[in-house]
């Protein structure tokens, strides 16, 4: 999701990120590139195309921009709400963590409840987005991960854990009646919001509207060279290019917005709310949370996280990547017993190269395997030369 400040008017015509300018690209030129072959072949061969001019080309206009603007904000629709949905399930995790400090004594499955919660909205991005979120659930449940991943559902099987972890604890006394209607209560929420964005991700925009608007769109294009040639001359051809950039653009734009939950530029940034998420359940916890995700050049990608930092472990015969770390970070999502960057220091005294990298996503560092420092692991961000 792009985050940033309005541009200046001259700066405006040349932002590419987040722009769907890219994506058009080849329709833009290319019906530029039609235009004035359309104009050179009037000229060349004295075509009398009448007096009609674009007078019946612009009711064909405002009927695709009335089609444009009925897709737009269908799609817009479909962006906001999945937008509060997440905004919703966001009130709800800190919710339920603020009723769980209150109603339950027993830290450890205090903590084993948030856990939970947290690997339910990483594996609900996981499934919003059709990707693997195993290794970042993995981190805060540990092997219970690769169980719920096996399942058809991963988050509604999050669900089903907290439930049998709430209905546990209230027939061993831990929580009363009260207490356990307040927990399920919370969870019911969750599961709503999750159900909401399966229909979103389940149900598109019909596919009609689609296929009228792309073949409007095109014929439309096709034909304005013809009711501009005689009047605008060699300017048809950039009026032809700027009403390609207006009508695929939107088209282009809708689309993107249709899925809110991709990763394109404009789409949710899923792993910042996750992020959010993660730091009120670490603050209601009494733990010390995470920093947010930036954004990079106003990017919220999601994928970035500098406050979780990866441990380098020393080995003579490669050259690493190491990068600070903070012991109580590690500890926190890996667990063990976790040794401080000495490891890294010493592979540097080695011959080890460091090089800090501007991004490290948070897949690359729940694949890092924790272990003393010294030991030799398998580790995709580590570049070994020869």
């Amino acid at each position: 999701m792009i985050v940033r400040p309005r541009p200046g008017f001259l700066h405006l015509f040349f932002i590419m990120r987040g722009s769907v300018v890219p994506r058009i690209l080849p329709q833009i030129f290319g019906f530029g590139i039609y235009g004035a072959l359309v104009v050179l072949a009037v000229r060349a061969l004295g075509l009398d195309l009448g007096n009609a001019g674009p007078a019946p080309l612009a009711l064909l206009g405002v009927a695709l921009s009335i089609y444009l603007g009925f897709r737009n904000n269908a799609a817009y629709d479909r962006w906001w709400e999945a937008r509060k949905l997440w905004g919703q399930l966001v009130f709800d995790i800190r919710n339920l963590a603020r009723a769980s400090t209150g109603l339950i004594e027993d830290r450890v499955e205090l903590r084993g409840l948030l856990m939970e919660a947290i690997a339910f909205c990483h594996f609900l991005r996981g499934l919003l987005r059709r990707v693997d979120a195993t290794t970042e659930a993995r981190a805060f449940i540990g092997e219970e991960a690769e169980s719920a991943a096996r399942l058809a559902n991963p988050p509604d099987a999050m669900l089903r854990r907290m439930g049998e972890r709430a209905a546990a604890m209230y027939r061993a006394g831990a929580i009363d009646v009260m207490g356990y209607r307040i927990l399920d209560e919370r969870l019911s929420q969750i599961a709503a919001a999750q159900a909401g964005c399966e229909r979103i991700m389940g149900t598109p925009l019909p596919f009609a509207y689609t296929l009228l608007l792309q073949r409007t769109a095109y014929i439309f294009c096709l034909l304005l060279p013809f009711g501009l040639a005689s009047t605008a001359g060699w300017a048809t051809p950039l009026f032809t290019a700027l009403i390609a950039y207006t009508f695929f653009g939107l088209d282009a734009l809708s689309e993107e917005l249709e899925d809110p939950f991709g990763t394109e530029a404009n789409d949710l940034a899923l792993d910042g709310l996750c992020r959010v998420c993660e730091i009120s359940v670490f603050e209601a916890l009494g733990e010390a949370p995470p920093k947010m995700i930036p954004a990079e050049k106003f990017y919220f990608s999601g994928g970035f996280v500098p406050a979780l930092t990866a441990i380098i472990i020393g080995v003579s015969d490669c050259r690493l990547t190491p990068f600070p770390v903070r012991s109580q970070d590690a500890r926190r999502y890996y667990g063990g017993d976790v040794k401080p960057f000495d490891g890294g220091r010493r592979a540097a005294r080695e011959g080890a190269v460091c090089r800090h990298p501007s991004s490290l996503s948070l897949d690359q560092i729940a694949r890092l395997r924790v272990r003393r420092c010294g030991a030799r692991t398998e580790n995709p961000i580590w570049e070994e030369r020869r």
